[in-house]
């Protein structure tokens, strides 16, 4: 018999609805051959339906509260109820992982952006590269410095001053909650500088500087931009030095390359790359407006070390970002969007290439995040049921959304080339997506219902917890009970706990939205009775919900100025729930959705040696693939498994 091998791709949030429609299209070729001959079926997601819990649970085939992700934060029980703890990196998950399980049988696997891999986890026998963060608002650990935009529009420097990037401090933080913090950053226009080495016949016309800064750093990189022109030409030159010869250029609607740039960080100096493009220029008048990519580390992040730089000659710089902040704040529109999901597939598809044929391996496991943010961005745009929706525009969308999912059938391609016919390839995703029109503020409703108090900051007007008179607080899909003896601030006494939660459970189901007629929340139960669906334990709310199509909720604290009266909060005058609008918040979404509905089920298909053609109608589980894969390579299930493998999937 051959040897065995799995290459396991990732897919993240894709859908069975959108797939079902460019499949008939004809733009998913790569699926559809694996469709037509190999097996396939739809998913059980986990609860809740979100990439770290998700993407963890394919890799140790554990349940949520068994491998200790159970959602992007999670609550350490003792520590305060609205206190955050991510939860994205390796070092809190408790199961064991695949690869793991297949070092110890002797196996090799390589890694290549998979979540929640970093910090490295096994020894020689596992290659990998990146796996932390990059995906969900998270900026990626070796983020350098992140994506900008620049517009000599912005709000005017000081004369002389240089423009300097205004970046969080903290890495994991760039989520919806935190865009405020970023701007567009102004470019003082000044008179052409002497530059070195320009071309015959070209003229300086002025010029501009920017200064890019690591977040934890005083020094920062100065780069250099010059507007030209060459016969009727205008275009820009950009360079860390006045020397035209080092530099790229572009015009309107174009990237420049590469510019490599040392980058200063508290542990010493660090090397990555960047490049621009011009989203608006007028030499005349003395417009510019630039996109400004993440630097990432060219070293660092991969294991072994060298393979970095192995990578970086092999695939160029990592375009590693491919969220969707930066649409949302206007910095880009959607054809940079594509262009940003077309480098990001062209870099994974050469760095796949590259580690499948020149490293030994025997599972192989990818992922790539940009069909989740596709979804997040554009889902409102092509449903008749968000009120922002435009059937004149709709056919555009259903477009741009049928070309990401072209990209993502073209790397199922390379990488089913790559890894060779005697290898078993897998292709899932982790949860599905629906429309998201409107938010129900969980908080807000705890507010009207007595169970939550406020008091308004004196010295900076902001609605602050009230613990004292607090008996629950709602955090993504759970809800707390303020617990005496539990809870630092608890209040609620036990002979009071099944009385709260009873009437947790009942405030949720009786929310109705006036717009649509329609009951939010699709399902809310106790504790303990989620433990079925593999949610238990201390951090676990002490009631769970899960909302219907079109709903999310949110943990926000949402207080009009009219709401206050003499300090206090007028809990009627409290708005519940809330109308998201297109392309200022998302309008796809899945984290607090109820895994059970069909858009929210996800897909597998299997093609390869001993993989029997067909399928079934009944979801398989996310645990169930861990114990597939290592069934079919003949090792041990990992030590927390409670998934069961894929029999009817093979032949033998």
């Amino acid at each position: 018999m051959a040897k065995r091998k799995v290459a396991l791709i990732a897919l993240d949030s894709i859908t069975p609805i959108m797939v079902d429609r460019f499949m008939a299209e004809g733009r998913l070729p790569n699926l559809e051959r694996m469709r037509r001959q190999g097996w396939s079926a739809e998913i059980l997601p986990t609860w809740p339906a979100t990439t770290p819990a998700g993407w963890t649970t394919v890799a140790t085939g554990a349940w949520p509260s068994t491998h200790g992700i159970e959602g992007f934060a999670v609550h350490v029980e003792g520590e305060p109820l609205d206190k955050k703890n991510h939860s994205c990196l390796s070092d809190r998950v408790r199961a064991e992982f695949i690869w793991q399980t297949a070092e110890r049988a002797g196996k090799r696997s390589t890694l290549l952006k998979y979540p929640l891999s970093w910090p490295f986890t096994a020894g020689d026998l596992v290659t990998q590269v990146d796996g932390a963060g990059g995906w969900g608002g998270l900026k990626c650990a070796f983020d350098l410095i992140h994506s900008g935009s620049w517009d000599t529009a912005a709000a005017a420097a000081a004369p002389g001053q240089r423009a300097t990037q205004v970046v969080s401090q903290e890495w994991l933080t760039r989520d919806s909650d935190t865009m405020d913090e970023e701007s567009v950053q102004p470019l003082p226009v000044r008179e052409a500088g002497p530059w070195t080495n320009l071309p015959p016949g070209t003229l300086p016309l002025w010029e501009t500087s920017l200064t890019l800064r690591h977040r934890a750093a005083a020094a920062g990189t100065e780069i250099h931009l010059l507007a030209v022109r060459a016969g009727s030409r205008e275009s820009l030159l950009v360079a860390s030095r006045r020397d035209a010869a080092a530099a790229g250029q572009a015009g309107v609607g174009q990237w420049t390359g590469w510019l490599q740039v040392p980058v200063s960080t508290p542990e010493g100096e660090a090397g990555g790359h960047v490049r621009f493009k011009v989203l608006a220029f007028d030499a005349g008048a003395r417009r510019l407006r630039l996109y400004q990519t993440q630097v990432h580390r060219d070293s660092g992040y991969t294991r072994p070390a060298p393979l970095a730089t192995e990578l970086l000659e092999a695939a160029g710089p990592f375009v590693e970002w491919t969220e969707g902040y930066e649409r949302l704040k206007g910095w880009i529109d959607d054809q940079t969007q594509l262009e940003i999901y077309e480098q990001h597939v062209e870099w994974m598809g050469r760095a796949t290439e590259f580690l499948l044929r020149r490293h030994p391996w025997d599972l192989f496991m990818t992922e790539v995040h940009f069909l989740d943010m596709a979804y997040h961005l554009y889902w409102g745009t092509v449903s008749p049921e968000h009120p922002d929706y435009s059937a004149e525009k709709a056919p555009g969308y259903w477009d741009l959304l049928g070309r990401a999912h072209e990209l993502a059938d073209s790397f199922v391609g390379r990488v089913r080339k790559a890894a060779g016919e005697e290898a078993l390839i897998l292709v899932l995703g982790d949860h599905g997506h629906d429309l998201y029109h409107s938010s129900l503020l969980a908080n807000n409703l705890l507010l009207r219902e007595g169970l939550l108090a406020l008091y308004q900051d004196r010295r900076s007007g902001v609605p602050r917890i009230d613990w004292g008179r607090t008996r629950a607080y709602a955090s993504s899909y759970r809800v707390y009970v303020n617990v005496a003896g539990r809870d630092p601030q608890g209040i609620v006494k036990p002979d009071e706990y099944d009385g709260i939660q009873e009437r947790i459970i009942q405030a949720l189901y009786d929310v109705r939205d006036a717009r649509t007629g329609r009951h939010p929340v699709r399902l809310a139960v106790r504790r303990e009775d989620s433990r079925a669906l593999g949610l238990y334990g201390g951090s676990m709310g002490d009631v769970v919900l899960a909302m219907a199509p079109g709903y999310q909720t949110r943990s926000t604290i949402t207080v009009p100025a009219e709401a206050w009266l003499g300090g206090r909060v007028q809990p009627e005058r409290v708005p519940i729930l809330k109308v998201n609008r297109l392309f200022e918040e998302f309008s796809g979404d899945h984290d607090t959705s109820l895994p059970l509905t069909h858009s929210i089920r996800t897909l597998i298909y299997a093609d390869g040696p001993g993989v029997k053609p067909g399928g079934r109608r009944v979801p398989v589980r996310l645990v169930d693939v861990a114990p597939t894969v290592c069934r079919y390579l003949g090792i041990p299930l990992p030590a927390d498994c409670e998934g069961s493998p894929i029999w009817e999937a093979f032949v033998d």
